[in-house]
């Protein structure tokens, strides 16, 4: 099933969101950036992926939603085999809370993007459907 969605460019904001959060559980560990909507990056690298013709913000928002869908669903396969590693606790548990972390991170950025596309949607005069107030 494939669902493409696009805003004009000028609503579309390009920028990241770093996550917030104070000390990291490993030392070291890196904070995650993931960018929340790249138009031209994301249109570009969708290659052969069919548009909505909706627009490209919608396109946009979709495949960026997707993105994040298989990244969640990727967290959470590496943390199914954290969780039954035979490494002792003391070398398992940063791991686990590190990949914990990055759910919430990805789960939160999904309802953003969700909540983009669905005020986008509900902005939008399709041919044929008249507005009424």
């Amino acid at each position: 099933m494939s669902l493409s969605i696009g805003l004009p460019a000028p609503v579309v904001n390009v920028g990241t969101v770093a996550s917030s959060g104070g000390a990291s559980a490993v030392s070291g560990e890196q904070e995650r950036e993931s960018p929340l909507l790249t138009p031209v990056q994301q249109t570009s690298a969708s290659g052969g992926k069919k548009g909505s013709g909706l627009g490209k913000a919608v396109d946009t928002l979709v495949d960026r939603l997707a993105d994040l869908h298989e990244q969640l669903r990727r967290l959470r396969q590496e943390l199914k085999a954290a969780l039954s590693s035979p490494q002792p606790d003391i070398v398992r548990l940063p791991r686990i809370l590190s990949l914990q972390r990055q759910i919430m991170v990805t789960n939160s950025d999904i309802q953003l993007v969700s909540g983009l596309l669905v005020s986008t949607l509900s902005r939008m005069t399709l041919p044929g459907v008249r507005a009424t107030a």
